[in-house]
């Protein structure tokens, strides 16, 4: 056990380069911008997401030249992988990355949560155009008068569905 802890603390010592997630993964962050913004982010973006503080400045000039690499590298190449091992190197023996077309589970549980978020939404403005087609006002069905103490829903009501259903990032 105390061989393996020695082990973990010579490899963080050749760590030059801290993230500012803190405990969460950079795996873990992703998934939650994805999940959140509705595209799939490259490693490349995530690096710079990943290495950056609060303010938007870099960890430390390394991270920064790394990062800068990485952009002038994108508009080389035509792969964001490409440009990540051009910059980082190839991945280490025995560690495999799923890529070009077959998809990892945890890539397909993302997809299969943005496409879940789109019926969604798509389902929240059916219900939004059915009630501009059905009128503002809510009858009380018990006597047939109008309840004039309700809520009348008017176009501010649902604005923000509208604009997430319409948004081409999702």
């Amino acid at each position: 056990m105390m061989e393996i802890c020695a082990k973990n603390i010579a490899n963080r010592k050749k760590q030059t380069i801290p993230h500012t997630l803190g405990s969460k993964s950079i795996a873990r962050k992703k998934y939650e911008l994805e999940i959140e913004i509705g595209r799939i982010y490259s490693r490349g973006e995530m690096y710079s997401i990943a290495h950056k503080r609060k303010d938007g400045s870099f960890v430390n000039n390394e991270a920064r030249e790394k990062s800068e690499l990485l952009d002038i590298q994108n508009k080389d190449t035509t792969s964001d992988e490409d440009a990540y091992i051009k910059v980082f190197g190839k991945e280490h023996p025995g560690r495999v990355r799923v890529t070009n077309g077959v998809e990892d589970p945890q890539s397909d549980r993302e997809k299969k949560s943005v496409l879940l978020l789109n019926k969604v939404k798509t389902k929240a403005k059916k219900i939004k155009d059915t009630i501009k087609k059905c009128g503002h006002q809510v009858l009380d069905r018990g006597n047939g008068n109008n309840n004039k103490d309700q809520h009348i829903l008017d176009d501010h009501d649902l604005d923000d569905d509208e604009q997430m259903a319409q948004d081409p990032k999702v």
